[in-house]
């Protein structure tokens, strides 16, 4: 009689009980699991290798990005980022990242741009204002002239925080004031001394004021005025020791200023004792001056009133630029007017921090000197703006993107991403770039199938992180566009 039912008796057969033999040719195990040692199964299908096929999607990712000018955005599974703005950068995190306009990101050491506006012109009687300095770690204002006065004029005031000396004013029948004081370690001259009607006691020569470069001083119906120190701290026209005027026409004007910066006198009242041709003194014109350590340990000082740029020497450091505006023109008094002519301002003064390394460019544009006038009643000229820009240089970069949330937590990552000029609160895994050849202006750089090595846990947030360790001015890597791609 057949069995139908085991019910008792049960138990484990022993190897080789049941051979292949012994089953069915058909079996149905549906809704049952079969599991087999990975040993015992054939491959029968090669596994495809999709480097290329990732590195392409990332490539046309980018170009889709760029054709939309959109910002980074997000796949599934993969962000993709070419900077058209820089939303997808951790600024926090990141260091010496510049982004260009043309989008890529760099990395660079940032420079600055400071100016100094010059001193104001003398009008008539009355005094030039000071001209003043902007941007870079300190900004100063150079010094008022003085007005002029019927009898002993005021003193031109010196310059505040680096500015440079007003000129002092004329006089209508007594002495003249003195120049205001520059600056001499921030480079700033001193202004003129003002023209004086009166060379006797208590009266005489008026000295213009120290600084870089002292002012000039001013003349009485005795002596003549002389030009400020320094280039460009000549008197203009009919101003300062101006010798295209003979004789007792130069005796009453105002002095020049002293480079750079440095207000001119005024001129004294020419109805009384002096000339009829009495003239204000000519500001000193503006500068710009570089100062460094060179990679030899020496000291070095460049100043600049002419020329548009200067490199300062690779390896150098130290370094500060100063800028000086021009010194405003002193001119007369009006027509009869018993007072002399006002002394014009002195320039302002900008400097930069200090930075570490050479190599940066300096371009500039320096501030011309105001004219001294010796027309009745006429502003003299106004001294001109000093500008500079200190270059950045190249730097390591550091760039770190903000997080993107994954689906589920990744166990792999891929990088792809363009440069120029050469390949240079997570826990980051370091990888090996290898090159996938150009874009045709760009390079490109991966890392496939790059097992992370910590386990992720929600969040699951991934983010990249690219560093470049050997910059300098003859490289300057440019990172074009990243994509990101995770499993």
């Amino acid at each position: 009689m057949a069995i139908t039912k085991v019910t008792s008796g049960v138990r484990d057969l022993g190897t080789g009980e049941v051979v292949a033999g012994d089953l069915a040719s058909t079996l149905d195990l549906s809704g049952k699991t079969v599991t087999l040692a990975p040993a015992s199964v054939t491959a029968h299908v090669t596994q495809t290798d999709t480097t290329s096929v990732e590195g392409a999607i990332a490539l046309l990712g980018f170009r889709v990005s760029a054709n939309g000018s959109f910002a980074k955005y997000k796949l599934v599974d993969q962000i993709i980022d070419d900077y058209q703005d820089a939303t997808g950068i951790n600024a926090s995190a990141s260091t010496n990242e510049l982004r260009d306009n043309t989008n890529f990101y760099s990395g660079t050491a940032a420079g600055a741009v400071i100016s100094a506006t010059g001193g104001a012109g003398a009008a008539s009687n009355n005094a030039g204002a000071g001209g003043v300095g902007s941007g870079g770690a300190s900004q100063g204002t150079g010094g008022a002239g003085s007005a002029a006065n019927t009898s002993t004029a005021s003193n031109g005031n010196a310059g505040t925080n680096g500015g440079a000396g007003g000129g002092g004013g004329g006089s209508g029948s007594d002495a003249g004031g003195d120049g205001g004081a520059g600056d001499a370690a921030s480079f700033s001259g001193g202004g003129g001394g003002g023209g004086s009607d009166y060379d006797g006691a208590g009266g005489g020569v008026q000295p213009g004021g120290a600084g870089y470069k002292a002012g000039g001083s001013g003349g009485n119906v005795g002596t003549a005025a002389t030009d400020g120190v320094g280039i460009g701290g000549n008197g203009s026209t009919y101003g300062g020791g101006d010798v295209t005027q003979a004789g007792s026409d130069r005796k009453n004007n105002g002095g020049g200023g002293g480079a750079f910066g440095g207000g001119g006198g005024g001129a004294a009242d020419p109805a009384n004792d002096g000339s009829t041709n009495a003239g204000g003194g000519g500001g000193g014109i503006g500068g710009v001056v570089i100062v460094y350590t060179d990679a030899s340990s020496n000291p070095q000082t460049i100043t600049r009133f002419t020329g548009t740029s200067y490199t300062v020497p690779a390896g150098s450091t130290n370094l500060t630029v100063h800028v000086i505006g021009g010194g405003g023109g002193g001119t007369q008094g009006g027509t009869g007017n018993a007072d002399g002519g006002g002394g014009g301002g002195g320039g302002g003064h900008a400097k930069t921090s200090e930075y570490s390394d050479g190599g940066r460019e300096v371009t500039y544009s320096v501030g011309a000197a105001g004219a001294g006038s010796a027309v009745d009643g006429a502003t003299a000229g106004s001294g001109g703006t000093t500008t500079a820009t200190i270059a950045g240089v190249a730097e390591n970069l550091t760039l770190v993107s903000t997080t993107t949330a994954a689906q589920d937590a990744p166990t792999k990552g891929d990088i792809v991403l363009t440069y120029s000029n050469g390949l240079g609160g997570s826990t980051w895994t370091p990888t090996t770039l290898t090159s996938e050849g150009s874009t045709g202006t760009h390079n490109i750089a991966v890392a496939h199938n790059v097992t992370l090595i910590s386990t992720i846990t929600d969040p699951a947030n991934m983010a990249y992180r690219l560093k470049t360790l050997n910059q300098d001015a003859s490289k300057g890597t440019r990172i074009h566009a990243v994509s990101l791609g995770w499993s």
